[in-house]
Formats: structure tokens, C-alpha cells, sequence
């Protein structure tokens, strides 16, 4: 009989801290653009840094069961009145009580508030959203992209149907044309397809297909605003390539948004290769399948180990 009570005591300490790290790892997730928004070892060491808050608000709701402390009396009372022994079955099951009591947090306001506070304050620990943030930057701005074949003939059929060949230019000049057809590139790269249906020529495997969907999915705002500054860049750009004299005010609205469909869609693709790959290497791999030259940028954060 003594050695069952100790298996059922420590049985109820191991499942408990595999229930708070189930949880632990649960909420730090949610939403899955969590993990897409910052390295692997950033996201690690956050949800690490959460499970030993977790941990420690677990100790301190045992306390309260027993001790009857930080509202937690009423418990005690409750089960006293039922059943005088109640009062030692609940510090003898204390772990396991404690746990649910996390689990169910919503139910318990001051418990739900200090893991709130936890939580938000792990979020910021692991650089969430800002790494996903950085990379975008990096990808619109600073990465050398030049779309595969396929990608090239659909652009310069884009292009040249519904501007003029004039405004097609995939060279690394800069000229405004050719930022232009970058802009336009990208944005049929990874947003396009969204609305047309066509297959993704980067996303081979059925996990890459999936990790798109989920993406586009938690990113539909950004997708929407992606095809809205789409649609005003290729009006803007019809009017300026075919003006014999375009204004300054044409042409800086024509450089805004392409800066914003750039900035939009490699938002989304930032949170695509982070969200699929977990080392540094095969960032830089996927990133390369999808046209872009990331070397030496972009640099994941301090991760180079993983």
C-alpha cells in the first residue's frame, strides 16, 4: 500500500508539470504567428521562460489551496463543509487541483491576470513580432531578388499587356522601372496566387502548401492591404510610364507604393520562412528557392547555432 502512495504521489507531480508545459507551450503558440514572428531560438527561450512562470504561479496556487490564501479559501470552506477530512485530500492532491486551476485560468480571475502579465511579458522576451519585422525590411529593401523563369514570363506578360515593355526592367539598376517590376515580381510571387489559385512553384511539399495556407490565413489583413496597394500600383504606374511628362506627384506616388506592396509582401514572407524553417541554413535555402539572394543579409537574430 505504501509504495502505491507513492507512485499515485508522484505520478501526480510529473503529470502536473507535463500539463503546465503542454499548456505553457499552448499559449505561447497562440496565435501561430507567435513562432512565424521570431527565430526558433528566440520563440525556445521565450516558451522556456514562460514554463518556469507558469511553474511558479503553480507553486503559489498550492499555497493558496493549502494555506487557504490569495482567494483560494472558499475552496477549503466548500469541501470542509461537505466533508471534514476534505481539507487534507486537497493538499494531498494540491498539485494536480493547482494545475487544473491553470489550465482553466479564465475561471480564476487573479490567476488569469498574472498569467496574462507572464505571457506578455515573454512575448516581448522572444522579440515577437519585431524579428518577423526586421526580416521584411531586409527582404524589401536590402535582398537581391530575381524570380525564376516561369515567374519572369508571367510578370513581363503583366507588365506589357496592361502597362508598356518600357515599364519591364528585371537588371539591378534601380531605375524606377525597375523597382517597379521588382515590386510587381513579388507581389505574384507569394500574394498572387492566393487570389488566382495557381500552384506555388517554392511550396513543393504538402507541409510547405499547408504552412502558406495557415499563413495567408492569419495574415489576411495584410494580404487584403497587399492587393489594394497592388491594385493602386499598377494604376499608378499605367498613368506614369505612358505620360509623356509624369508629375513629381506621380512619380512619388508611384515609388509609395511600391515601398508599401514591397514592405506588405515580404511581411508575409518573412513569416513564411520562419514559420517553416528553424536554422539559419535552411532559411537561407528556402529564401534562395523563392528568387532571393539573402547573402550576407539577412542575419536571423542569435540563432547561428541552431
Amino acid at each position: 500500500m505504501t509504495i502505491m502512495q507513492e507512485i499515485v504521489t508522484r505520478s501526480e507531480w510529473i503529470i502536473a508539470v507535463l500539463a503546465l508545459y503542454v499548456v505553457a507551450w499552448t499559449r505561447f503558440n497562440s496565435p501561430p504567428t507567435n513562432r512565424s514572428g521570431t527565430t526558433f531560438a528566440l520563440f525556445f527561450f521565450g516558451v522556456v521562460f514562460y514554463f518556469a512562470l507558469i511553474v511558479a504561479l503553480w507553486v503559489l496556487v498550492m499555497i493558496g489551496l493549502v494555506q487557504g490564501s490569495i482567494g483560494f479559501d472558499w475552496v477549503g470552506n466548500a469541501l470542509t463543509k461537505v466533508n471534514p477530512e476534505a481539507q487534507i485530500q486537497l493538499a494531498q492532491y494540491a498539485p494536480i487541483v493547482a494545475a487544473l486551476i491553470i489550465v482553466v485560468a479564465s475561471q480564476f480571475p487573479r490567476v488569469s491576470q498574472i498569467d496574462s502579465a507572464a505571457r506578455t511579458f515573454c512575448v516581448k522576451f522572444a522579440a515577437i513580432p519585431r524579428e518577423a519585422d526586421r526580416l521584411a525590411i531586409e527582404l524589401a529593401q536590402g535582398a537581391d531578388f530575381q524570380p525564376a523563369v516561369k515567374l519572369r514570363r508571367q510578370v513581363a506578360n503583366i507588365i506589357s499587356g496592361n502597362i508598356s515593355p518600357q515599364a519591364s526592367n528585371f537588371s539591378r539598376d534601380g531605375t524606377l522601372p525597375a523597382r517597379f517590376t521588382r515590386a510587381v515580381a513579388l507581389y505574384n510571387l507569394f500574394v498572387g496566387p492566393r487570389n488566382g489559385g495557381t500552384a506555388l512553384e517554392f511550396a513543393a511539399s504538402g507541409s510547405s502548401r499547408s504552412a502558406y495556407a495557415r499563413i495567408m490565413q492569419l495574415g489576411e489583413t495584410v494580404a487584403a492591404r497587399a492587393d489594394a496597394r497592388y491594385e493602386e500600383l499598377m494604376h499608378t504606374g499605367l498613368a506614369f510610364f505612358t505620360s509623356s511628362k509624369p508629375t513629381r506627384e506621380l512619380k512619388e506616388a508611384l515609388n509609395c507604393n511600391i515601398v508599401e506592396v514591397s514592405n506588405l509582401t515580404c511581411s508575409l514572407v518573412a513569416r513564411y520562412v520562419l514559420f517553416c524553417e528553424r536554422t539559419h541554413n535552411g532559411r537561407l535555402q528556402r529564401l534562395a528557392a523563392m528568387g532571393f539572394d539573402a547573402r550576407p543579409t539577412p542575419s536571423f537574430g542569435p540563432d547561428q547555432w541552431a
